[in-house]
């Protein structure tokens, strides 16, 4: 995903490649009204072009594993599903998880799926 603001340049968030990302999962909840629970796992890296105080490109990842929740999808792979984070995550500089810089606090997003 990508965001431009006037104070922060591009704003950039990626699905990180880290190997240890638990599988995301899909459970039926009620197979006779096809209605699907759908948990996606994600480690993100985030970029923000100009940080405040000036200074090169500020590389972020996050803290820990989010979690995308579509809880009353109709169809799977969803067509239009409605996710929700279910927690805030944090983000620190890559290699110092401690130094949290900052914190998603909602994240909606529309997902389907395109063969």
């Amino acid at each position: 995903m990508t965001a431009y603001t006037e104070a922060l340049g591009k704003v950039v968030l990626s699905w990180a490649n880290s190997g240890s990302t638990p599988l995301s999962e899909v459970r039926i909840l009620d197979e006779t009204a096809s209605t699907y629970l759908s948990t996606w796992y994600l480690d993100w890296t985030m970029t923000i072009e100009k940080p405040p105080g000036g200074g090169a490109p500020m590389e972020l990842a996050s803290t820990k594993t989010a979690a995308l929740v579509g809880d009353r999808l109709t169809d799977f792979p969803p067509q239009g599903g409605k996710y929700q984070l279910q927690q805030p995550v944090d983000f620190a500089p890559v290699g110092a998880p401690g130094q949290v810089i900052l914190s998603l606090q909602q994240l909606a997003s529309t997902v389907s799926y395109s063969p």
